[in-house]
C-alpha cells in the first residue's frame, strides 16, 4: 500500500450583495447621486437608460434626468465570489417655471427694491439670498428687500410644486452710494455729543 497527504486552505468566500438608495421621485433637470449601500463588493457597474450618463462603474455617480417619465436604475455589484444584482425604478416629474421681475434693479444703500414672482401651476415660493438681514416674509409671491450693505445682491427664489419639484429664478440688485454719502463742511469740538467728530456721514461705511 501507499498513501500520500497534503494540506489545503479553505477560506471563506463571501458574496456581494448589491443595494443602492434614491428617491423614487426625482425632478426634471435635476441631478442626483444614489447612496451605494452595497457590500462585500470591489466593483461597481451601473445601468441607467434615459440618464445623463446612461453607465457608470463609480461608486456613487452622479445621475441627471433631461425627460419627464419612468426610468429604471440597475447596479451590478462584484467581487471574486460572483455579483449580484440591484434594480430600483424612478419617476422624473415636471419642474414649475417661476420668472421674478424685474431682473435688475440699481438702488441707493438705505432704499427698497421690491420683486413679484409668478409661476404656472399651484406652487409656493421661497426667496433666498446672501444678505438674510434684507429679507422680509421670504414666502410671499412679492417682497420688498433692503440691502444692508453696497455692491451687488443676488436674490433667488423658488416656487416648489405640489410634487416637491421646485423651480428658480433670480433678480440682481446693485447698491450705490452715490447719493447717500455726505461730507460735513464743519463740526463743532465742543464735547456736548453733537457734530463733535469730523467724518464722512452715510450708512454702510467701512473705510
Amino acid at each position: 500500500s501507499d498513501s500520500y497527504s497534503e494540506t489545503i486552505v479553505v477560506q471563506e468566500c463571501i458574496a456581494p450583495s448589491a443595494s443602492f438608495n434614491i428617491a423614487a421621485q426625482q425632478c426634471l433637470g435635476y441631478c442626483v447621486t444614489p447612496e451605494n449601500t452595497s457590500t462585500n463588493a470591489t466593483s461597481y457597474s451601473w445601468s441607467m437608460p434615459g440618464a445623463t450618463p446612461s453607465t457608470s462603474t463609480a461608486f456613487e455617480p452622479q445621475i441627471c434626468y433631461y425627460a419627464v417619465g419612468s426610468y429604471t436604475i440597475t447596479l451590478v455589484a462584484s467581487n471574486a465570489s460572483g455579483s449580484d444584482t440591484y434594480t430600483f425604478n424612478v419617476t422624473v416629474d415636471t419642474v414649475p417655471v417661476v420668472t421674478a421681475t424685474p431682473d435688475f434693479v440699481e438702488i441707493n444703500l438705505g432704499d427698497d427694491a421690491s420683486f413679484t414672482a409668478t409661476a404656472n401651476g399651484p406652487v409656493y415660493f421661497a426667496w433666498t439670498s446672501a444678505d438674510t438681514a434684507a429679507l422680509g416674509d421670504t414666502t410671499q409671491a412679492s417682497i420688498t428687500v433692503t440691502p444692508t450693505s453696497p455692491g451687488t445682491v443676488v436674490y433667488y427664489v423658488y416656487a416648489v410644486g405640489g410634487n416637491g419639484c421646485a423651480g428658480i429664478d433670480t433678480v440682481i440688485v446693485e447698491v450705490t452710494l452715490t447719493d447717500v454719502i455726505n461730507v460735513p463742511n464743519g463740526f463743532s469740538p465742543n464735547g456736548d455729543g453733537f457734530n463733535d467728530e469730523f467724518k464722512v456721514l452715510g450708512p454702510g461705511i467701512s473705510s
